[in-house]
């Protein structure tokens, strides 16, 4: 599990694991969640192109109004980040399993940590 910007730790610690070609090692992580991921979409995307083998499930926790993630991406240039819920199909696509956050009650006032607050997510 990785949340906001240890989301990116976990992708570029499986990333490695992909340069190595130990894909048995990435076999063995199940399930990967990684919750409002602050991560470039276009980095996102890169670090999944490395992947013959996906972590079973993989799934990210995404939220429209998630206010951390739209402050940096506005430090960024505007550049959408994963957990920002702009690229949903993008994910589906790669067989990514999307959890989207944005219609759930938040905990927080940033909506950033939902996927912890939120009674019907902690459920899930």
């Amino acid at each position: 599990m990785g949340h906001s910007m240890g989301a990116l730790v976990a992708m570029e610690a499986i990333r490695s694991l992909a340069i190595a070609n130990d894909f048995e090692t990435i076999e063995k992580i199940s399930p990967l969640m990684l919750a409002s991921p602050d991560i470039d979409v276009d980095v996102f995307s890169t670090q999944l192109s490395l992947l013959e083998a996906k972590p079973e499930p993989f799934v990210v926790f995404a939220s429209r109004q998630d206010k951390a993630l739209t402050f940096s991406k506005r430090l960024r240039g505007g550049h959408p980040r994963v957990g920002g819920a702009e690229n949903i199909s993008e994910l589906e696509a790669a067989g990514v399993i999307v959890v989207g956050q944005s219609s759930v009650g938040a905990g927080d006032n940033a909506n950033h940590a939902t996927f912890a607050s939120s009674p019907t997510l902690i459920r899930m």
